[in-house]
């Protein structure tokens, strides 16, 4: 069986969780079945910048971002000279055209699209509109949600498409082994306990009460905040170096259709407070202290519980989750074979 899979997510912020995703996936997916033939598909800026060690053919579109927006937005748009496949894997929506040759299955991590028209400005709302969700979701085969709490979204937003879905839980990131560097040395010679916030631009994310409630606090700490305003000011290594070292993250977004951060400090037994919406709750809710995300006061108040008491001051690591990419590869291979299948 040949499969397609879209690896232009990739080309998106290292801090994103599609990316991540993406990269978690397609690594499992051909370690668990290498005897299928892999194939990656790229276009645009994407194109020859975006690459996976374990696949080992790639399929290049010939259009720009903009043109093929142009071109697969008119009705009876197709793919040119498509190399032949049973199947093509979208690990997020992205800007396909009206007819494809071969099934399609998309994994859909939030429906912040249809919720939040709000967020990330006329930019985005222009991009998802380009996307044609709506018409993406009616010609997949197969839908992949990354939690219920996404998938009750779908079901509410494109209650048409309710038959297709498939909640297919993901594992937390991979971990790379820390060996301490200078960058440690630094924060540890500050001798207060580190707390990281991890956040964006997006008002959803809710970086503002987080500084807030932060301000308030006592209790002395060093605060690192990753993503947002110092987007880009940490390689990925660093990152992993500093949650090694931090006593505690803060995780204050309005609305997730996963989080891949609260479960990657969770696996390193790194007390986490975060924001209870409905899929962190879904997901990290026994692991990690759940506060009102609007509540300033409350979040406060367990911060400084944690720093100056130590409530909870390590997870055992035993709480984290068990689930493996090879869980996650296993259940979404069969929705793709299956998608083939009935193709």
């Amino acid at each position: 069986m040949k499969i397609v899979v879209d690896l232009r997510s990739l080309s998106g912020s290292p801090w994103s969780g599609v990316p991540m995703y993406t990269r978690e996936i397609v690594s499992a997916l051909t370690a668990t079945h290498p005897q299928q033939e892999w194939m990656g598909y790229t276009s645009g800026r994407s194109a020859g910048s975006v690459s996976m060690g374990s696949i080992g053919q790639y399929w290049h579109g010939p259009f720009s971002n903009t043109l093929s927006t142009l071109l697969w937005n008119l009705p009876g748009s197709r793919l040119r000279n498509p190399p032949p496949a049973n199947v093509f894997f979208l690990p997020n929506w992205n800007i396909l055209p009206s007819r494809l040759p071969c099934p399609l299955v998309v994994t859909v991590h939030d429906c912040s699209a249809q919720r939040l028209t709000f967020d990330g400005g006329a930019k985005r709302r222009a991009w998802h509109n380009a996307i044609r969700i709506p018409r993406l979701m009616h010609q997949a085969h197969a839908l992949i949600c990354v939690s219920e709490s996404t998938a009750q979204e779908v079901r509410t937003f494109f209650p048409g498409e309710q038959k297709k879905i498939h909640v297919i839980p993901l594992a937390p990131p991979s971990r790379r082994a820390h060996e301490c560097s200078s960058i440690c040395q630094q924060w540890n010679q500050e001798k207060k306990p580190i707390v990281v916030v991890l956040s964006d631009t997006h008002r959803r994310k809710n970086i503002d009460a987080a500084l807030t409630a932060l301000a308030r606090v006592h209790a002395p700490h060093t605060l690192v905040v990753v993503g947002s305003p110092a987007v880009g000011s940490l390689e990925p290594v660093q990152f992993d170096a500093l949650l090694s070292h931090a006593a505690l993250l803060v995780y204050p977004s309005l609305y997730e259709g996963y989080g891949f951060p609260p479960q990657e400090a969770i696996a390193r037994g790194i007390p986490v407070v975060a924001g209870s919406s409905p899929a962190v709750a879904e997901v990290s809710g026994e692991r990690c202290l759940l506060v009102n995300p609007l509540d300033v006061a409350q979040m406060e108040r367990v911060i400084e519980d944690v720093l100056c008491t130590g409530a909870q001051a390590k997870i055992n690591t035993s709480t984290a989750s068990q689930r493996t990419w090879g869980q996650v590869a296993q259940e979404t291979f069969a929705v793709l074979e299956k998608a083939a299948r009935n193709g």
